[in-house]
Formats: structure tokens, C-alpha cells, sequence
């Protein structure tokens, strides 16, 4: 229907005569026809009660609208696949539901009603403040209490605040907001929080006042109806007047192991103000993740729900929550702080930050925002998702082949064996890490049987018999273990740590190099762990020389060289670089270096001497994997490695959301789902 406003268009909704698909086009069958004006029926009793009717009638020749015999009886579909009318305008017709009384009137309704709001009206905006490889990692949305406000932050060439009135046309940048994150309303609506780069602050929703609130940087915040603002940073959990600020004060430390542990984060103070929930991610499993209340006044904490992340607790007595992309409720007591009853999934394929390409990212924030009124805001995407990478081999010279691997997925970190007839890699970015063998004679793939969730990086031994990896089997932090390639018998741990340890190298004579706390320890055969050397400074990618008796690392400013086992000073090869790795005769180091893959010749001794350095493949196409090499060298001085399929757009193209979902009166949905 076309009309000069907003409300003009509603009244031909409402009252004007639908004019037939066929008569627009003829080629159009009657059946097509008849299904979709029985679908846009204005009474939501006279349109189809499931998707699956509907698609019956678009299948069914004879179908005639009104004859739901044609169709047949169907099971009563859930809420979320119920039809409901379909708002080619977007959000102009939110303005006519307004305009019309149905998001502010004295005659309110308790329909559903869905649509779309554009970020900024703008096709360079992204929703979020920091993107990351094209998503969010914090929620970057929330409603206002009332339900007619949403604000939201976006990246782009206008990196702000925007906030769009239910019953306007086009969202309005909040000025002097540039560099906004992690928006939150306050309990009476009059006040929005938000990040920047330099310290929790407030906006007046009313004039646009700016006041600052404490001198610290965040992740998450809550506002509590007593004033308090609660909020996480770096794992922790920290509370701040709202209106007189100050410095915040620790409410709950994660008590994190040395290297990785416990992180609590999206906050979520309860009604009275009294506890605060949250989740703690335990482990790079998502599904290890448990959301906990905290008791202001006592400090005691409580496992409230396994599984589940980001809480949101709703007037109707329920707990939103997410898992997995999905939207989850299920019914809630804010007085026990317990949860009852059957969870139900509201919400399917909701953006949320879990499997992401840099595990740091993963906080399990969703991009979800609900009002204390009922509504839903939400943008979509899901769990990040896979991107394949294409595996190539590559000569000295430049010359490029595919590697067939049998199997499509995110591979990377790859590994020769000792005969070059064998190939181990990692598939599986930030999620479920698996370590798989291929035989490049026969042409198949073995999956190792690690039973860890983040497998990460391999290394040979010297018969080719096993591999030593890094896995998280045994608690989070990945430690050292060993197993047979065959598959015979269980993974072996090697140097038991509290400390995340990432396997770089095994020698020929059987010594293991790994990086454990920005230093290399290594592991002779039946001897002890120990560090190879100390310094202040974080090594990375060390890599033994194929006699053993050299070892190559990134340090401070440079990649060096280290007579093993010492106790020798290190000889800096180069100024800059990354991944260096030893040519088969050991005559030569490579590296990356800005895109390139460079060379420099080396000549083992009683003392290394180290000659001219020169670009060997320009450009070098594999990707890299931090902190231990991700490409490798076969016995004939050839490489392998591999670089992500790339269609040519920008991540945030690809992966980033530039509109989001309204549902109205959503708690009508809930209620329906799970009771009051």
C-alpha cells in the first residue's frame, strides 16, 4: 500500500481493499494468489495458524482461499514461525503503529507486531563499537523502560551513539558521543550510560547532557533502581554511584588462574537492587559457561543456571538468557533467585559472541535489548560462523598448487611429518579445535581422539610416530600432552602447569620446545621441565634447527638464535619479522616479514654465522597464527599453508549487522511459551 505518511499507509492496511497478486501479474498462479491474501488477512484468526499451512497452499493447485480443507489440519506451530504480517516498508510502519496507538496509546494492545529498523539509515554503519572481524564483541543495543526508545552504537564513518524513537522516522546520532560502546538505559529511562576510550559517562535523554561517571574503561554495565551502576572489566565485576561517580569499587574478583581462568561479564542487577547476575565463563566451551547471582550485601555468589549465558530478568517472572545463538527463557524467582519450570527457545540465529575468530572476543554478549514494557530488539547472525580456508602448497620459486584435504573447514597450523608423506592440521577457529592427520599418499583424513574443546597446535615426534599438542582436556589452561598416531591408547600429559602452555617444537633428539608464560621451557627426554633461557621480554615461535643444536625465536625487536642447550648469547638474525622455521638442511631460516616470505642464510658451527637476508616469495600467501608458526616446510624445501576464502567484501560486510529486529509486545509471546 502506497501513502504520502505513515499513518496514511496504516489506514489502507487497515481498511483498503488488497488488490489481487494475480490481476498485478498474470503469471502468477490462483493458488499463489489465494495463499498470500489469506496470509495477509488483517484478522489475525482469518490467516493461517503455521508455516506449514502456508506452504501448503502455495504447493496446493486447488487451493482457494477459505478452503482449509485444501490445506489440512497442522499442529499449531510455536511463536517464533507463527506468520504474521509481512512489512515490506520497514520502518515506516513502525511510525503508523504509532501514529495509530498501537506502541503509545491511551487504547493499548497486546498484538505482536514485527519489523525492521536500518542501522542509521545508513549503509557504511555497522552496529557495535569495537567491531571485530565484523561483529560485536559487547551488546551494543538497549531500550529504553518505557519501550520508545532504542539506542544503539555503530562503527563506520559516524562511530556514535544513535537513538531511534519508536514513533519517528530515521534514528538521530547523539552528538559528542563519538567512540560510544556498550549502551545501558537508567531504571526511569532519563539517563543513557555508555563507554568511550576514557571513562563511564552519562547522556541526558532530555537535553543531551553529557556528565562523567568514573575514569575507567568497561565491558558490560547494568543501572540499578538504586542508583548503582554495575559493571565488568577485564573479568571483573565493579560497582559506581551513577550520579555522584567516583572510583569504582571490586565487587567480585574472577580469581583467574595464572595465565586463564574464570571471567564474569554482562551484568544484570535485579529488581530492589539487592543482587546482581551475571555469567562466568570457565573455559573457552561455551557451554561450560554458568550464569551466577552475586549478593551485594553478603558477597556470596550462586550458580543460578548452567549452560547459559548473558541474563536478563523480565517483569513477567522469567530469565532471558542465551545459548548458543539462541534466545532462551525460562521462569525466574528475583526473592529465591532460582529458576523453575521448562526453558524454551524464543529467538533463533540472535548474534552472539561465541566461536569467534580471537577467543579473547568470545564474551557471550548477545546483541539482544528488551524493555521493562515488553518489547524486543535484536539484531541477527548467530554464533560467528565458519570461514573456510583453501590449503596450498607453494615452491621455492613461487609456484602454487592446492592441497586437497578431503574435508572443507577453518584449517590451519600445519605440520609435516619427518618422511613428508603425512600432514597434520588444526580445523577449527575458537570453537571446538580438532587435530586431524592426512595421509597425502593414500588421500585420508584420522581425527585424533585429544578430548579437549580447544586443541591447538602439534608437533612430531622424530620416528613420526606421535604427535605432542596443546590441549584443555584436563582443566582450562591447555597443557602438553602425547598420542600415538595410530589411535592406540590415551593422550599422555607432559609437564602438568597452571599456566596455558603452547607447544613450538620438537627437536630430533627428542627435546620439547613450548611457550609457557612469555618464556620457552623445554623437556629433554627423561629429564625435567625448565625454562631454555629468562628474559623480560615474551618469546614466541620457537623452532629447533634440524640437528637440534640451534633454536630460532621471535624476542624483543627481533627473531635471535640460541645454541641449544646452552648456555651461549642469542645471535640476532633480523630486526623484524615473525614465524621463523629452518630449511630442511638447516643452511637457511625462513620468516614472514610485511606479506613476503623472507630467507637468510645461516652456517651452524661453533658459532652461527649468520649471511645476506633476501625475499624468497613475494607475495606470501599463507596466513598467520600466533604464538607458534602457522605454515611449514616439506622435506623438498617446498611450503604449506593456507589463507581464508575471501569473496572480496570487508568483514563487516560479510558478518556485520546493518538492521535489527523489533518485536512488540514480545512478552505476549512469552507468556504464551512459558505462563505467567
Amino acid at each position: 500500500f502506497a501513502g504520502s505518511t505513515a499513518q496514511a499507509v496504516l489506514g489502507k492496511i487497515i481498511a483498503g481493499k488488497r488488490v489481487s497478486a494475480t490481476e498485478e501479474r498474470a503469471s502468477v498462479p490462483a493458488n499463489v494468489d489465494a495463499a498470500i491474501r489469506k496470509a495477509l488477512e488483517k484478522l489475525p484468526a482469518d490467516r493461517f495458524t503455521s508455516a506449514q499451512e502456508f506452504a501448503k497452499g502455495l504447493a496446493d493447485s486447488g487451493f482457494r482461499h477459505g478452503e482449509l480443507a485444501a490445506v489440512g489440519a497442522a499442529e499449531r506451530a510455536g511463536p517464533w514461525n507463527r506468520l504474521t504480517v509481512t512489512f515490506a516498508s520497514l520502518f515506516v510502519v513502525a511510525a503508523g503503529l504509532a501514529g495509530a496507538g498501537i506502541i503509545r496509546s491511551d487504547r493499548p494492545t497486546s498484538e505482536v507486531v514485527r519489523f525492521r529498523v536500518p542501522i542509521g539509515q545508513d549503509a557504511d554503519l555497522f552496529l557495535g563499537v569495537p567491531v571485530v572481524a565484523g561483529r560485536p564483541p559487547r551488546t551494543s543495543l538497549a531500550f529504553s523502560p518505557d519501550g520508545e526508545l532504542l539506542v544503539y552504537s555503530v562503527s563506520g564513518e559516524d562511530s556514535r551513539l544513535y537513538v531511534q524513537r519508536l514513533d519517528q522516522w530515521r534514528a538521530d546520532p547523539i552528538e559528542d558521543t563519538e567512540g560510544a560502546a556498550f549502551p545501558f538505559f537508567s531504571p526511569d529511562g532519563s539517563w543513557i550510560g555508555f563507554f568511550d576510550e576514557e571513562a563511564l559517562r552519562r547522556v541526558s535523554v532530555a537535553d543531551g547532557d553529557i556528565v562523567p561517571i568514573a575514569p575507567t574503561g568497561g565491558e558490560g554495565a547494568t543501572w540499578g533502581d538504586d542508583g548503582t551502576i554495575v559493571f565488568s572489566r577485564g573479568g571483573d565485576l565493579y560497582a559506581v554511584p551513577a550520579i555522584t561517580g567516583g572510583e569504582p569499587e571490586l565487587l567480585a574478583a574472577s580469581d583467574p588462574l595464572p595465565d586463564e581462568g574464570l571471567r564474569y561479564a554482562q551484568p544484570h542487577m535485579l529488581p530492589g537492587s539487592e543482587a546482581v547476575l551475571f555469567h562466568a565463563m570457565r573455559s573457552e566451551d561455551p557451554a561450560h559457561a554458568e550464569i551466577m547471582a552475586l549478593d551485594l550485601a553478603t558477597g556470596i555468589q550462586k550458580m543460578v543456571l548452567p549452560d547459559a549465558m548473558d541474563p536478563r530478568y523480565v517483569l513477567t517472572g522469567h530469565l532471558l538468557f542465551m545459548r548458543q545463538g539462541t534466545l532462551m527463557a525460562v521462569g525466574f524467582d528475583p526473592e529465591r533467585v532460582e529458576v523453575h519450570g521448562q526453558q524454551a527457545a524464543m529467538v533463533l540465529d540472535v548474534m552472539h559472541a561465541v566461536h569467534t575468530p580471537n577467543a579473547s572476543e568470545q564474551t557471550g554478549a548477545a546483541q539482544v535489548a528488551v524493555s521493562a514494557s515488553g518489547h524486543l530488539a535484536y539484531a541477527l547472525g548467530g554464533i560467528y560462523p565458519e570461514r573456510p580456508f583453501t590449503v596450498m602448497r607453494v615452491s621455492r620459486t613461487g609456484e602454487t598448487e592446492l592441497v586437497d584435504m578431503g574435508m572443507v573447514g577453518e584449517h590451519s597450523i600445519f605440520r609435516v611429518s619427518p618422511g613428508g608423506d603425512r600432514l597434520a592440521f588444526v580445523t577449527g577457529l575458537a570453537r571446538r579445535n580438532e587435530i586431524w592427520v592426512r595421509d597425502l599418499v593414500r588421500g585420508v583424513n584420522r581425527r585424533l581422539d585429544t578430548g579437549g574443546f580447544s586443541d591447538w597446535a602439534m608437533e612430531w615426534s622424530p620416528d613420526g610416530r606421535s604427535l605432542v599438542f596443546s590441549s584443555d582436556r584436563d582443566q582450562f589452561a591447555r597443557n602438553l600432552y602425547r598420542l600415538a598416531v595410530d589411535g592406540s591408547g590415551e593422550p599422555v600429559r607432559l609437564a602438568p602447569s597452571e599456566q596455558t602452555q603452547e607447544i613450538a617444537s620438537v627437536s630430533s633428539e627428542g627435546v620439547i620446545a613450548w611457550l609457557e608464560a612469555g618464556d620457552i621451557w623445554v623437556l629433554p627426554p627423561g629429564g625435567d621441565p625448565s625454562p631454555f633461557f629468562r628474559s623480560a621480554a615474551t618469546e614466541r615461535y620457537a623452532t629447533f634447527s634440524p640437528d637440534g643444536q640451534w633454536l630460532a625465536y621471535v624476542g624483543a625487536g627481533g627473531i635471535y638464535v640460541r645454541p641449544y642447550p646452552g648456555p651461549e648469547p642469542a645471535t640476532l638474525i633480523s630486526d623484524g619479522g615473525n614465524q621463523p622455521v629452518w630449511s630442511p638442511d638447516g643452511r637457511q631460516i625462513y620468516y614472514t616479514e610485511g606479506g613476503v616470505l623472507m630467507a637468510v642464510d645461516v652456517t651452524p658451527g661453533d658459532e652461527l654465522q649468520v649471511g645476506g637476508t633476501e625475499p624468497l616469495i613475494d607475495p606470501w600467501i599463507a596466513s598467520g597464527i600466533g604464538p607458534v608458526r602457522g605454515y611449514d616446510v616439506f622435506p623438498d624445501s617446498s611450503f604449506v599453508g593456507s589463507v581464508r576464502d575471501d569473496d572480496g567484501t570487508s568483514l563487516n560486510e560479510r558478518f556485520g549487522a546493518t538492521e535489527l529486529y523489533v518485536i512488540l509486545n514480545f512478552f505476549e509471546e512469552l507468556k504464551e511459551r512459558l505462563g505467567n
